[in-house]
């Protein structure tokens, strides 16, 4: 996922109010990783 990829994720679940912050923060950070472990395994 690219950054605005990521930002849209972090926005997206934000607007979701059954989510909480902690959940959406916990979400984003292991997408967040999984992006950069995917590029990482491209290069």
């Amino acid at each position: 996922a690219s950054a605005p990829e990521i930002r849209n994720l972090w926005n997206n679940r934000s607007n979701m109010p059954n989510i909480s912050s902690r959940t959406t923060l916990g979400d984003l950070t292991e997408a967040y990783f999984d992006s950069v472990r995917t590029n990482a395994g491209r290069k």
